[in-house]
């Protein structure tokens, strides 16, 4: 009887033991493999959202020193090629330049397209694997054609403009770098203004400024020779906007960005307006004539 009592308590103490150890090692498990913390889009417009939602990514962050980032982001079916990695870098940027965090421990990742645009922060324990993007549209890219990767405004929806302006280039750069052949355009349109509503004209002059400036960094930072990257003044449109272009040999002319030479005119009184023709460049043909036109470098 006693033999049987004691059978039966270790026989009970084992059960319980093993209850005990097999959650935990499944818990163990499940440590080790990177989670998703946070998720955003770009449905709220400006960038407050976007700064608040890597304000909780920071503090998660410190929590967990020996933990790696990864910031995936995915374009939309319709957004421009270059919004994805632009968004993954400027968050990396924002985080390391503005909040301190060290590089080496954040990774930018541009995922591919979804139906919908959207970035994913990942948190992953020391020794796990990476998360993998997961895109589930197909990308279309035809490499016989001019690619407008990327277009923005100038001095807007920046939560940080260095962090911004800094994602937008470095992005391109990357890009330009896998087609060899290939060369950038950088086709800035300056403000026109509206006495009505208090917006004044830029100055002439203004769009090619910035787009040189943009050239600079690019040369300067990702040692593009001069020739490989054209800055052209496109005129005028409604606001501050960049184009970002990558040309390729043998593209149609009727598939790359345009300048409008004849938009500006001063009128009798010295203001600026547009004119009603509507007349353009394609910027291809523009840049292969650069030596004689002043308003492309």
């Amino acid at each position: 009887m006693k033999v049987r009592n004691l059978l039966t308590t270790v026989l009970a103490v084992g059960i319980i033991l093993c209850s005990l150890l097999m959650p935990s090692h499944a818990q163990d498990e499940s440590n080790r493999r990177p989670r998703m913390v946070i998720s955003y889009n770009d449905k709220i417009g400006g960038s407050e959202a976007e700064q608040w939602r890597l304000e909780d990514f920071r503090e998660t962050l410190l929590t967990e020193p020996d933990a790696q980032a990864y910031i995936i982001a995915y374009n939309g079916r319709e957004d421009y090629p270059g919004k994805a990695r632009r968004y993954a870098l400027r968050a990396k940027n924002y985080l390391v330049e503005a909040r301190g965090i060290v590089p080496q421990r954040i990774v930018a990742i541009e995922g591919g397209r979804r139906e919908e645009f959207i970035v994913e922060i990942w948190l992953a324990p020391k020794g796990a694997v990476a998360p993998v993007p997961t895109p589930s549209v197909v990308e279309q890219n035809d490499f016989g054609d001019n690619l407008l990767y990327d277009s923005f405004g100038v001095w807007y929806d920046n939560f940080g403009k260095y962090e911004d302006a800094k994602a937008r280039l470095d992005g391109f750069a990357l890009a330009l770098k896998k087609e060899p052949s290939s060369w950038g355009c950088i086709v800035v349109y300056a403000q026109n203004g509206d006495d009505r509503i208090g917006i004044e004209w830029d100055s002439p002059g203004t769009a090619l400024l910035i787009a040189q400036g943009q050239k600079g960094y690019l040369v300067k930072e990702h040692g593009f020779t001069r020739s490989r990257i054209t800055a052209v003044d496109g005129g005028y449109s409604e606001g501050r906007i960049v184009e970002l272009w990558i040309m390729r040999p043998k593209a149609r002319f009727d598939m790359g960005p345009f300048v409008y030479p004849d938009r500006l005119r001063v009128k009798g009184n010295g203001t600026l307006a547009i004119t009603d023709r509507d007349t353009y460049d394609p910027c291809c043909k523009a840049c292969l004539r650069k030596g004689a036109n002043s308003r492309i470098r």
